[in-house]
């Protein structure tokens, strides 16, 4: 099932997880019964794949999903603003038990979701990484904690480097294929030493002068020096 613009909004979200996790889709609305008609429950021996590609925040110590829908004048906290939290998605995610689940989410300072505070590991007792080792879910973040999840108008369009990797060259160039055959997780971490190789090379070519996070580290107090932050997509 795919939910592009339009479609791609906070209620669609929620209800295509439901529909995965058992809900009868009688209780959904009628236009959510089209989309999701050829959409199941999940079986014990199924494998389930959740790939978002779109914005995000962090605000107040969580990350949200901000779909189509989003209110960019309301606070992401706020329910009117229609923005996906983690811990929203800890939720949805909870009565779905597959043999194997993928989540991919391309999205702004995305590594975050993963975090309960600044820090960059990715133990969190009560959000998306605590649910992703209780469930076996393996989770590729477009970026770390402290990095941007930058897109491009040169890569296909407009597409995040994440979701250019993973798609324009690991899939239609079969780059991340070994012997002929793509595996997911050999699939995500090619993106993920890709995505800072394809970041470098469109830096280097002066396309994407001046994108991405910098840092000043401080020398010996009296001189400074800036840092340009790589983007590094990593999988937990």
């Amino acid at each position: 099932v795919q939910l592009f613009s339009a479609d791609a909004t906070r209620e669609n979200i929620l209800a295509a997880l439901q529909v995965l996790a058992g809900t009868p889709k009688n209780t959904l609305t009628v236009p959510q019964q089209v989309l999701f008609a050829s959409l199941d429950a999940v079986l014990p021996e199924d494998g389930l794949f959740l790939f978002y590609a779109g914005h995000g925040a962090a605000s107040e110590g969580h990350f949200y999903l901000l779909p189509h829908d989003y209110d960019p004048l309301v606070a992401p906290s706020d329910a009117t603003a229609h923005a996906l939290s983690e811990q929203d998605l800890s939720v949805a995610l909870e009565n779905i038990s597959p043999a194997r689940a993928f989540l991919i989410i391309d999205a702004c300072q995305r590594g975050k979701a993963l975090d309960s505070s600044g820090a960059v590991g990715p133990m969190n007792s009560v959000g998306l990484a605590q649910l992703a080792y209780e469930k076996g879910l393996y989770i590729l973040a477009a970026s770390q904690g402290f990095e941007s999840a930058l897109e491009a108008p040169q890569l296909a369009g407009g597409h995040g480097y994440l979701t250019y990797a993973l798609v324009e060259d690991g899939l239609k160039k079969k780059e991340a294929a070994q012997n002929g055959i793509i595996e997911l997780r050999p699939w995500f971490e090619y993106a993920s030493r890709r995505v800072p190789d394809l970041q470098t090379a469109l830096l280097s070519s002066g396309i994407l002068a001046g994108r991405g996070f910098e840092i000043v580290d401080e020398v010996s107090g009296t001189e400074a020096r800036t840092v340009r932050i790589r983007q590094h997509p990593r999988v937990f």
